[in-house]
């Protein structure tokens, strides 16, 4: 159903989400946490099962070091470079995704051809070369979500892909979420969700939900 809702999107479409200088709420987000707030860094192989967002040198990924610490003194801040500008546009959904909803589609219904062909339709929009499709079922799935990670990449669609990886392809936690050692002391937790902001309290209709699974 969701490769049919997506069958009409032309894999040239944008639906942008439009920025501005002319105030602080109008900056591009990303931008402004990143550039001014020193609060965001970008991973690389986090936690084991991370993509690497740095090392494979991806031209959807790209990345510079900022030449300074984050906000918390010790760790290296790395730019994203999706979003150069305090008014850079962002991606709220477009063709690109289409394509690798489709492929999605065609992968769960063994139809290897048309995997193929969406997944490499994605990647001649963002002006990639073609790949095959990976071996195995299970290494076709890494195939598809990686290629979803680096081309939805600062789009918020990474943790739904992480807890769809676990309700539908039956992966545990500790093969999709970062898992291990956590850099600045013990180990990464085990939640795999937001918690619900601490403002949402003050709302009298919420009551909260005690269901943290995926």
């Amino acid at each position: 159903a969701a490769a049919a809702a997506v069958a009409g999107v032309p894999s040239s479409f944008v639906y942008l989400s439009f920025h501005s200088e002319a105030s602080g709420r109008q900056n591009n987000g990303v931008w402004a946490f990143q550039r001014l707030g020193n609060r965001w860094t970008v991973g690389d192989r986090e936690g084991i099962n991370g993509l690497p967002f740095i090392s494979a040198k991806d031209p959807r990924t790209p990345t510079a070091p900022a030449g300074r610490f984050a906000f918390d003194g010790s760790t290296p801040l790395i730019f994203q470079n999706k979003y150069p500008l305090r008014d850079s546009d962002i991606p709220v959904a477009n063709g690109v995704e289409a394509r690798l909803i489709e492929a999605e589609a065609a992968m769960r219904a063994g139809d290897l051809a048309g995997y193929t062909a969406a997944l490499n339709a994605a990647r001649s929009q963002q002006g990639l070369g073609p790949i095959a499709a990976a071996g195995t079922a299970s290494e076709r799935e890494n195939q598809l979500f990686a290629e979803r990670g680096f081309s939805l990449w600062l789009t918020s669609h990474r943790l739904g892909d992480l807890r769809r990886l676990i309700r539908q392809y039956s992966r545990t936690e500790n093969q999709v979420f970062p898992t291990g050692a956590y850099p600045k002391g013990g180990s990464y937790g085990t939640d795999v969700n937001l918690i619900i902001p601490f403002d949402e309290k003050n709302n009298p209709k919420f009551v909260g939900c005690l269901d943290r699974k995926a």
